[in-house]
């Protein structure tokens, strides 16, 4: 059972942290994540799009210079 726990902890963090299991903040069902998006515009634009950097803001948090 303590294992279960982790893991579910483990992956909540993974949600947090990791950009593209993040949910899309524009859907309000929640239930798209920002590779889905990025997926899809794929396929749309018939491109490859790299995510190469991104910046994570938390409310409350002063900018950083």
């Amino acid at each position: 059972m303590a294992d279960r726990i982790a893991e579910g902890r483990l992956n909540k963090w993974y949600e947090d942290v990791a950009l593209l299991i993040q949910p899309w903040i524009r859907d309000d069902s929640g239930k798209r994540t920002v590779q889905d998006v990025l997926t899809e515009l794929v396929a749309e634009l018939k491109e490859n799009i790299v995510v190469r950097r991104f910046a994570r803001y938390e409310i409350g948090e002063p900018e950083e210079a």
